[in-house]
């Protein structure tokens, strides 16, 4: 259970102190460990309930060979079953940090924030834009939020500051967007950094924001969420070795491949370098370089690709 603890995010000091939070772990870890969830004030047929449960139920059959049982719960079912029956991507994307995070045990709208922030990622750094109302129903947010334009405007700024601040050194948020409508021709885009300004704003800074693309209520306006850019890892350079059989081998090119530019044929033969491995390389290339009849432009256009595919293979 201490394991556990370490793994949500309690310190050492805190798992030596013990106490009632022990209680909640077990009850974590019996009900579904890391997929486990609890959301207080849930509104179902016009009742509340505090919600419990983890990401799906298994049943096991008592009569021999009979069909297992299983059921996706809430939040997850949707998504869950929208990927099975083949109307979304086949896979999640996630961050572990999520599941360490304690803050949002006690605030689980946090937590179904995250979850719109993750299934809707895209290739490109800006999500789809979506009715803010929207929005905050797929969150599953009590009517009483709902209703209260002002109410909205404060849990999804909180959520997100939040998201700008935490899971670092890459947040899940870097700023986001506002249109009047998404669907129109003339659509007006406002677009907002989570600055140390934006943080300070009133429920009436944000509404003059919204009247400068003719919106009168928050939950109207459409949004989307930009994401920071992460630089792409440098390639590893070669070494000395490499880069030695780099120029041995341009200066065996010199005269005989003339169509593709220099800069080109040492970008190709860098990759191959890297690709099939600088010992592989250089048998192949004192091979070819060395026959009687050597012949430059087959070595890079035949050879090369021939080897790199064997070994791929």
């Amino acid at each position: 259970l201490s394991e556990y603890a370490k793994r949500r995010g309690y310190t050492k000091e805190q798992i030596k102190d013990g106490g009632s939070k022990y209680n909640y772990l077990k009850t974590d870890l019996t009900s579904g460990a890391f997929t486990n969830y609890k959301i207080k004030k849930l509104k179902l047929h016009g009742e509340f309930y505090t919600w419990l449960g983890s990401m799906y139920g298994v049943g096991k059959p008592d009569k021999p060979k009979g069909e297992w049982q299983i059921s996706f719960n809430f939040p997850y079912s949707k998504m869950i079953l929208s990927i099975l029956e083949g109307e979304a991507r086949p896979y999640f994307v996630k961050n572990p940090k999520a599941i360490e995070d304690r803050v949002t045990d006690n605030k689980p709208y946090l937590f179904l924030f995250y979850i719109q922030l993750t299934k809707r990622k895209q290739k490109i750094l800006t999500t789809q834009p979506i009715k803010i109302i929207n929005l905050l129903k797929d969150m599953k947010l009590p009517e009483k939020i709902l209703i209260r334009p002002k109410e909205c405007f404060k849990v999804l700024k909180e959520c997100l500051i939040y998201f700008s601040e935490h899971y670092r050194p890459v947040p899940e948020i870097e700023g986001f967007s506002l249109y009047n409508d998404y669907h129109k021709t003339e659509t007006v885009k406002l677009s907002l950094s989570i600055s140390e300004a934006f943080k300070k704003y009133s429920y009436a800074d944000f509404k003059n924001l919204l009247k400068s693309i003719s919106i009168k209520d928050i939950r109207e306006a459409y949004i989307s969420f930009k994401r920071p850019y992460i630089k792409p890892k440098s390639k590893s350079k070669l070494n000395k070795e490499g880069r030695e059989l780099l120029k041995r081998t341009l200066k065996w090119f010199d005269g005989k491949i003339t169509r593709i530019p220099r800069e080109v044929q040492e970008s190709i033969i860098k990759m191959y370098i890297k690709k099939i491995g600088y010992k592989n390389y250089k048998e192949l290339f004192e091979r070819e370089a060395n026959k009687t009849k050597a012949n430059a432009v087959e070595f890079l256009t035949k050879v090369l690709p021939d080897e790199l595919k064997g070994s791929h293979d």
